[in-house]
């Protein structure tokens, strides 16, 4: 598949707070049981812990607050540092922005969940980007988030 030799994985969003302590603390002890096994120290402990964590991002990035649970999210990530033939970068005001081209299937996007926005804001945004790229199906399919914003 072309994004997993992009280096990208698609990850289903934990929000029980059970789970997410679980999977956590079974992360730690494994890390921590080679960590211990192996006997590393100085470089090799920096190198081992600079991998671990690494590959921490893979779980680090499926866990949220329960409240978002309706939106029922996944997320598609690249656990690797930014950088590489496929990043390109874009200017936002002051800082250059990565991202990377992610071929999609027009089908393939059925609607979408707008995030918690303030009253009075325009949000038709997401609907005239859909139109823009042809996601016509999705187009008409976005709804808003019934979670509120958190101040």
């Amino acid at each position: 598949h072309s994004l997993r030799r992009r280096g990208f994985l698609l990850r289903r969003v934990i929000y029980r707070r059970n789970l997410q302590r679980a999977f956590i603390s079974k992360y730690v002890q494994g890390a921590l049981d080679l960590f211990t096994h192996h006997h590393f120290s100085g470089d090799d402990a920096k190198w081992f812990w600079g991998c671990a964590a690494v590959a921490a991002s893979d779980l680090i990035v499926t866990i949220k607050d329960p409240a978002f649970k309706g939106e029922r999210e996944w997320r598609l990530f690249n656990p690797t540092i930014i950088g590489g033939k496929y990043f390109k970068y874009r200017r936002s005001g002051s800082r250059l922005v990565p991202y990377v081209t992610v071929p999609i299937k027009r089908e393939a996007i059925v609607g979408v969940i707008r995030g918690p926005h303030f009253a009075g804001t325009d949000s038709r945004g997401i609907e005239h980007a859909l139109l823009y790229n042809e996601f016509t199906g999705a187009s008409n399919r976005v709804r808003d988030s019934k979670v509120p914003i958190r101040r």
